[in-house]
């Protein structure tokens, strides 16, 4: 008997298999399209925006509803809060991602 050959009928597990064509990863397998790439960027410019339209809205409704002062108030809290969302993204929720 050659070394090849073994007595028993287990299969070698370190036997390489030939690569079908059925078997190989298509194109589209190989990451998102350039289309689908492009349409979340545009998803990620719009929600930007929206933050931010809300954002300056909700700071001219204060504005013009309040005081300077209470307006002053309204922007040091939001500052506040965040800054403390910064620093919870960056000791809790980054470190595990």
């Amino acid at each position: 008997m050659s070394p090849t050959q073994s007595s028993s009928s287990v299969e070698n597990p370190y036997e390489v298999l030939p690569v079908t064509a059925s078997s190989e990863a298509s194109s589209s397998d190989a990451g998102p399209s350039k289309t689908a790439t492009a349409r979340k960027g545009v998803l990620a410019l719009v929600d930007q925006g929206l933050v931010s339209g809300a954002r300056f809205a909700t700071s001219i409704l204060v504005g013009r509803s309040c005081g300077e002062q209470e307006l002053g108030f309204y922007s040091l809290g939001f500052s506040l809060l965040l800054i403390a969302t910064c620093i919870q993204e960056a000791l809790i929720t980054a470190p595990y991602t």
